[in-house]
């Protein structure tokens, strides 16, 4: 059994991934069979939680198991990465115990999830992500494109079967995401995992898939409307052109960012052309100002959720009032949300100063450590991360995007965490 598990272990980590990535395929056969009374986009948050617990929990005790079994192959490098990995959920759980809403710390709400044990679920996935062979890594992209494009082909469809498949709320573009915010996330990251593929694709007939896939997504998440998730690949763009200008790729660069720029010009809703709209709203929020303060409507009103979370903040800044505490908290500031919607301020008002300085650090510390990467995964990685990241600016933690980002992460820690041999 031992042998067996050493021999396999890779694959075993790799599996966990592929059915991470199949959950909303796994969703869609649920409901394509199964007729509940009552049709509710709930009801596709609460199976995707279901699945996400059960496969976190296989992936910590598979991911510590492992990490015993390479430990000995752990560079320096990896020693800092682990440590501060460690250092977050130490921190995070010392903010949980100490919250005056346990339960909600501990548990979140029924919305999101986030609480102490969704973290440990996120740690769990990073974890079993260190185990995947990255000879495995092209084929976890193109999986994930796979579904992601099967999501943005279905969202254009309104017929009884897609409504079926997907349950489908009042929001359109949403896939089976409960708000289009959060399948805006999920997108930022599959687009630039597609652009890549079709980038660096040899043959000719692929290129030609990934090139179809990638205009459709292109299509889906400019009309999914969630512009920070816009910005964030938009940044990526411009992050690639750099990167590729003097490389015998840089035309198939070229061509992804007109195509890019080419609908996010002609694209429009019921409210106007999607992209001048935004931008335009963000110029005319900016230009506000109320003695000498920005106003509250910047980012669709996220900038009073922004000031209510440093409120908060300057009464417990080093250690955090718990996860999911603005649910309750967020009152007592004239606040009507639950969710800073900026991960930096959800991590300093739920976890406290000192956990973000880490989580920051840890950020840091993978770019500083991939950004000379000898091979076009760190970069491809990296962009993917700073794609999610740039979004989360104007979004939250979900346990069913975060998941996404916490396997990218774990993945660029491989890449650089273990002694050469042991990562062949």
């Amino acid at each position: 059994m031992k042998k067996f598990y050493l021999k396999h272990y890779e694959k075993i980590s790799l599996l966990l991934a592929i059915l991470f990535i199949f959950i909303p395929v796994v969703i869609m056969g649920i409901n394509m069979f199964d007729k509940p009374l009552i049709v509710r986009a709930q009801r596709n948050l609460d199976i995707w939680y279901q699945i996400t617990f059960y496969l976190g929990l296989i992936s910590i005790i598979f991911g510590l198991i492992n990490i015993i079994i390479k430990g000995k192959s752990i560079n320096k490098k990896g020693f800092i990465i682990l440590s501060l990995v460690f250092l977050i959920f130490t921190f995070s759980f010392i903010s949980t115990i100490t919250s005056d809403y346990r339960d909600y710390a501990f548990y979140g709400t029924d919305y999101l999830h986030i609480g102490f044990i969704t973290y440990t679920l996120f740690l769990g996935f990073y974890l079993n992500s260190l185990s995947i062979n990255k000879k495995d890594y092209k084929l976890l992209g193109v999986l994930f494109v796979i579904v992601a494009f099967f999501l943005c082909l279905i969202s254009f469809i309104n017929t009884d079967l897609t409504y079926r498949l997907m349950f489908k709320t009042f929001m359109p573009y949403t896939g089976l995401f409960i708000h289009p915010n959060h399948f805006g996330y999920y997108l930022s990251i599959a687009t630039i995992i597609n652009i890549f593929l079709y980038i660096y694709e040899k043959n000719i007939w692929l290129k030609l898939v990934y090139f179809i896939s990638m205009s459709i997504i292109f299509i889906t998440f400019i009309a999914n409307d969630t512009f920070g998730s816009y910005l964030a690949v938009a940044i990526c763009l411009f992050l690639l052109l750099i990167f590729l200008a003097f490389k015998k790729q840089n035309k198939y660069a070229l061509i992804v960012i007109i195509l890019f720029i080419l609908l996010s010009a002609i694209m429009q809703n019921n409210k106007g052309f999607i992209v001048y709209r935004n931008f335009n709203e963000l110029f005319e929020s900016m230009a506000q100002v109320d003695n000498g303060k920005l106003s509250d409507s910047i980012g669709t009103g996220r900038m009073k959720l922004w000031k209510g979370a440093l409120t908060l903040a300057k009464d417990k800044p080093l250690i955090g009032y718990g996860p999911s505490s603005t649910y309750k908290l967020y009152p007592k500031v004239e606040v009507r949300s639950d969710v800073p919607h900026n991960f930096i301020l959800e991590v300093l008002v739920f976890d406290g100063g000192i956990c973000l300085i880490l989580y920051i650090s840890l950020i840091i510390v993978l770019i500083v450590f991939n950004i000379k990467g000898k091979n076009r995964i760190n970069n491809i990685l990296l962009l993917a991360m700073l794609s999610y990241l740039v979004s989360a600016l104007f979004g939250n933690m979900t346990f069913y995007t975060s998941p996404y980002f916490c396997i990218i992460m774990g993945m660029l820690s491989s890449l650089v965490m273990f002694k050469e041999k042991a990562n062949e």
